[in-house]
């Protein structure tokens, strides 16, 4: 087995490791980074490392990258947690980087920040001002014009200001920048508590060896972890990411459409690229709102109802993303959201309390098979036979038109929300999983019990539809 021990620990997805492989991935990679540094080229051409034709230099370059980046995610890991260690894998890295690119007229950190912000947090363990020169160089790159172009360059920038708050606290200088940084961080927090993942931003807060970070200090404690609120407005600014182009705020300003006031975009680009595909749904919501305005002066109680249920289905508590996920058994197969749906059952409790997100409760939730359902579909929209499937196409069809979906960053999935009363009209919604974010996050089977009130079974009046969560 130890081919493929080699084999999968140079493919796999660093996210991807098991706690109890990670070790057996260090050894694996510590040893073939050995080979691709000490053999010939005529040894890796006859191992098969270097395929026929292939340039040697690009080759290598490229896996050794690939090495050298997988050992470092291994030992930064905090279940791992070997900073120093993973210092000469990340210098190696650098240099590498920093060759290659001079040649081409430009700075590694300004098309990597990542990669500093790494080393610097490594070097945090042993050289503190080397790690503050690493660390705001990394800055400097991830916010400039490549770095705001990096899939998740938000995580990237927070982990740089918190790690260099810890920095300038324990050197004890630059009081004005840690000041600003502290600033940066807490008030990005407090907009967004739950956006960071929650092991990445533990790891950071409640840094081993580290005295209590001055940021959770300053949001009170430990403690705060536990006392975070969802609330629509923080749940709203969660969602708020480019359809285009997946980019999200501050690193980019966003602009709703202003048909549908609910899709965001990053520029008038991005809009222009995604409106062939959005056109259609924008048109249909714009038309919603304006019911929306005269049902409210015809009839305010049915109004504020109807103004509930939107509000309510358009943010994260209609269909959380972390249910989402789970539910549809992401981790085990990512394209299930092409074949399955998610159908809830909600209720209207308009006296739960102040926020939208209290307004309505999920009482029954199951995962069919798309194909098994169109005709609950239609029934429940009020469509004629054969429109559910073409509101399905519809709806995949557009998110699928995004960049981040088209390249598999993004997983799509479809979901039914009825309202167990009649009223609301039922809603057939989509959402999008990052992928990365997926990988970063753990298989909850028992996602229900997580709910405020967890779900009962959806059952239908045809009793052969058969859930489908656990069926593959």
């Amino acid at each position: 087995m130890l081919p493929g021990l080699f084999k999968w620990s140079y493919f796999v997805h660093s996210s991807d490791v098991p706690e109890d492989l990670l070790e057996p991935c260090i050894f694996s990679l510590k040893m073939f980074l050995r080979l691709l540094e000490e053999s010939s080229e005529h040894i890796l051409r006859a191992m098969g490392h270097y395929l026929p034709g292939q340039n040697p230099a690009v080759a290598n370059y490229t896996m050794t990258a690939n090495c050298r980046m997988k050992i470092i995610d291994a030992l930064m890991n905090p279940k791992i947690n070997r900073p120093v260690e993973a210092t000469p894998f990340l210098k190696k890295s650098i240099e590498a980087d920093t060759k290659k690119l001079a040649k081409e007229g430009l700075q590694a950190w300004m098309v990597n920040p990542g990669l500093f912000e790494a080393y610097g947090e490594a070097l945090m363990a042993t050289d503190l001002r080397e790690a503050k020169l690493q660390l705001e160089k990394a800055l400097v790159g991830a916010e400039g014009p490549h770095g705001i172009m990096i899939e998740n360059i938000m995580i990237t920038i927070f982990k740089i200001r918190v790690n260099l708050v810890a920095v300038f606290s324990q050197l004890g200088e630059d009081v004005q920048k840690r000041k600003s940084h502290e600033e940066w961080a807490v008030k990005y927090l407090r907009k967004n508590p739950f956006i960071i993942p929650e092991e990445l931003l533990r790891s950071l807060l409640l840094r081993k060896g580290f005295p209590e970070h001055p940021v959770l200090t300053i949001l009170g404690g430990p403690k705060w972890f536990d006392k975070r609120k969802t609330t629509y407005k923080n749940n709203e600014r969660r969602s708020k990411m480019c359809r285009n182009c997946g980019q999200r705020e501050p690193a980019k300003t966003l602009s709703v459409c202003g048909g549908c006031k609910y899709i965001w975009y990053c520029s008038k680009e991005c809009q222009v690229q995604n409106w062939k595909a959005h056109k259609v749904s924008c048109k249909e919501m714009a038309a919603e709102l304006k019911k929306l305005e005269l049902l409210k002066l015809a009839d305010p109680s049915a109004g504020e109802r109807s103004e509930d249920w939107i509000k309510w289905r358009t943010s994260h508590h209609g269909v959380p993303i972390d249910i989402a996920m789970h539910a549809l058994c992401l981790h085990r197969d990512p394209n299930r959201g092409d074949t399955h749906i998610l159908w809830y059952g909600v209720k209207y409790t308009p006296d739960a309390g102040k926020d939208v997100g209290q307004k309505f409760t999920i009482e029954t939730a199951g995962v069919f098979k798309i194909t098994d359902v169109l005709t609950e579909i239609e029934k429940s929209m009020n469509l004629n036979k054969g429109e559910g499937r073409e509101f399905i196409d519809e709806i995949l069809g557009e998110l699928k038109s995004s960049k981040r979906v088209e390249e598999r960053q993004s997983l799509p999935y479809v979901y039914m929300l009825v309202c167990l009363d009649g009223h609301p009209d039922a809603f057939l919604g989509s959402g999008g999983i990052d992928r990365d974010y997926m990988r970063r996050t753990k298989y909850d089977p028992d996602w229900r019990k997580s709910m405020k009130k967890p779900p009962s079974p959806v059952v239908f009046r045809r009793s052969k539809i058969v859930d489908q969560e656990h069926i593959f």
